[in-house]
């Protein structure tokens, strides 16, 4: 911003000023000199009446004294000449006396012109008074501009100056920020890079101890298996019995040789058509996979035997008031919970049947239930209230709320026993901190539509997702990052709701379809056709879905209540 000097601004408005009284003024300056020409010839007719009355005065006072010495000459004796003399100068005089009456009436008329003429100019006059006043009150208003501006101008210096100074101050700021910015930017560069290393080795830390735990696992089902083969052996020498049975069927599940390894369920073993009369919605086997829990529209729970053989239930628990959506076993394998439609959580003893406690405390239908891997008096559960709640079964109230931005559909636990993983409306995968509550990290937009199902593998770190897309989602939960997308024509999410499970070794991935059928994707080998798991009998959509952790079988629950038992073929 330029700013003038205050006394250059001072002589440009003088000089208009000034050039503004010249061009106001030029105009009247003949009639002026005008004037002062007729003010003098006034002066010089003035001065030339007063000679001619002068001069008529001493005629007037001659023409009397000829006039009486006329008289006195007809009075007394005068000569013929003398009278002819004095008529002479009698006739002289007279003319003389015109003549000067003749100039003076010249000069009344010329002083009457000029009277006039100076009326004229008076007006005129008193006009250019007038306008030179108001020209001196428009000088004195500029003046009074001038003056404001000039402390206006002495304003914006010092504003100038002081922008200045501050614009200075904020250089030598930013200088030094863009110092400070580029030392951090250095540091987060090297800390990021840090960080990348550590990661990298974590994750390559967590692979070996996966690969110890797999081995160590495998080992341990080869001599679970090599035991129950041996016991088997020695049912079957002491006689026939449906103990043999069970023990051959936990054998040929514990069985990790390489046919069994890759044998995946494929034939229909049992079936319960009505086991729930108006819906199956919760499947979940304990930790062993020796026993099966089921939850439905029926206000019921119903446990199984997962490896004997038979359509009956083992026991049926009593207590909830409105229909079931999920179920869960503890840690332990003593107790099972399940999400009522009616705001709360029921609690029943696995051994006796016997309803332990009731959970209330969530606003909304609860949607879904997890018990901790680690803790077995630690329970999750979320609902339609846009919550998601810890519970302590050996209190027998809840420990934290998590507040979500969108409903959440199912909960999962991830990561070990610190972490959880919830499924929401606004199709986004969220991460928690379980033990301060605290949202860690999200996958927004991964699915198109509401995320329906949730499942997360035994290693905490592999989650397997459905939304109303009709896409399947294998999501990393370390990288935060899809691993792979299964869809095919097959799958349809069947209503509001889906189903999805990952096999115990996360090589698997299954869904249930809204056709009644399952399929099963291989995550081992990306883009190969998913095998399909489907009933003869017409079959409505599945609604639940478990995959036991000791690789068979797999159970399916039907929007019509029923309940069926997956598993491999006999030769496998």
């Amino acid at each position: 911003m330029s700013v003038s000097d205050p006394s250059h601004l001072e002589a440009q408005l003088a000089s208009q000023i000034v050039t503004l009284w010249r061009s106001q003024t030029a105009p009247f300056q003949a009639i002026v000199d005008d004037y002062a020409a007729v003010l003098q010839r006034a002066q010089e007719s003035h001065v030339r009446a007063a000679q001619l009355d002068r001069e008529a005065n001493e005629a007037r006072a001659e023409n009397d004294t000829l006039l009486r010495a006329l008289e006195a000459a007809k009075r007394g004796a005068v000569t013929q000449e003398e009278f002819a003399a004095l008529q002479a100068v009698l006739t002289r005089t007279e003319t003389d006396l015109t003549a000067a009456y003749k100039d003076k009436a010249m000069l009344a008329e010329s002083s009457l012109q000029v009277t006039q003429q100076l009326s004229v100019v008076r007006d005129i006059n008193e006009q250019q008074t007038r306008e030179i006043k108001e020209a001196e009150a428009a000088i004195r208003t500029l003046r009074d501009q001038v003056r404001a501006l000039r402390g206006e101008v002495e304003r914006l210096e010092e504003s100038v100056a002081m922008a200045g100074k501050e614009a200075e101050a904020q250089r030598n700021d930013a200088t030094v920020s863009a110092a400070r910015a580029a030392a951090l930017e250095a540091d987060n560069a090297a800390l990021a890079r840090r960080l990348v290393e550590l990661k990298e080795a974590e994750i390559e830390r967590m692979n070996d101890i996966n690969r110890q735990g797999e081995e160590m696992l495998t080992s341990a089902k080869r001599q679970a298996a090599e035991l129950l083969a041996s016991a088997s052996a020695q049912a079957r020498a002491a006689g026939p019995g449906a103990a043999v049975a069970s023990l051959e069927r936990a054998a040929r599940g514990l069985s990790l040789g390489e046919a069994a390894a890759d044998a995946l369920p494929a034939v229909l073993a049992r079936s319960v058509p009505e086991a729930h009369g108006a819906g199956c919605f919760g499947l979940a086997f304990n930790r062993a996979g020796t026993a099966l829990a089921s939850c439905g529209a029926d206000k019921t729970v119903k446990l199984w035997d997962a490896i004997a053989e038979g359509s009956a239930p083992t026991a049926t628990l009593h207590g909830a008031f409105e229909g079931l959506n999920s179920v869960a076993w503890t840690q332990d394998g003593r107790s099972v919970v399940g999400a009522e439609s009616r705001s709360a959580l029921r609690v029943w003893a696995a051994d006796t049947g016997r309803l332990a406690a009731s959970l209330t405390g969530h606003a909304g239908r609860v949607t879904g239930v997890a018990a901790s891997p680690a803790d077995a008096a630690l329970v999750a559960s979320c609902a339609a209230d846009r919550t998601i709640k810890l519970w302590g079964l050996d209190r027998g109230f809840c420990t934290r709320t998590l507040m979500c931005h969108s409903t959440c559909n199912a909960v999962a636990w991830a990561s070990g026993a610190a972490g959880l993983a919830s499924a929401h409306f606004d199709g986004a995968l969220r991460l928690w901190d379980a033990a301060s509550g605290r949202q860690v990290s999200e996958v927004a937009g991964l699915h198109g539509g509401q995320v329906c199902a949730l499942d997360v593998g035994p290693s905490g770190v592999m989650a397997l997702t459905a939304g109303k897309d009709n896409v399947v989602r294998v999501v990393d939960l370390r990288a935060l990052r899809v691993q792979c997308t299964l869809t095919s024509r097959h799958f349809s999410v069947g209503g509001a709701w889906s189903v999805v499970a990952l096999s115990a070794d996360e090589h698997h991935a299954a869904a249930g379809s809204a056709d009644g059928s399952v399929l099963i994707w291989d995550l081992t080998k990306p883009g190969t056709a998913p095998s399909r798991l489907s009933a003869r009998q017409a079959a409505s959509p599945v609604t639940a879905l478990a995959w036991s952790p000791i690789g068979a079988p797999i159970v399916t629950g039907s929007k019509a209540g029923g309940v069926a038992f997956w598993d491999r073929a006999e030769d496998d």
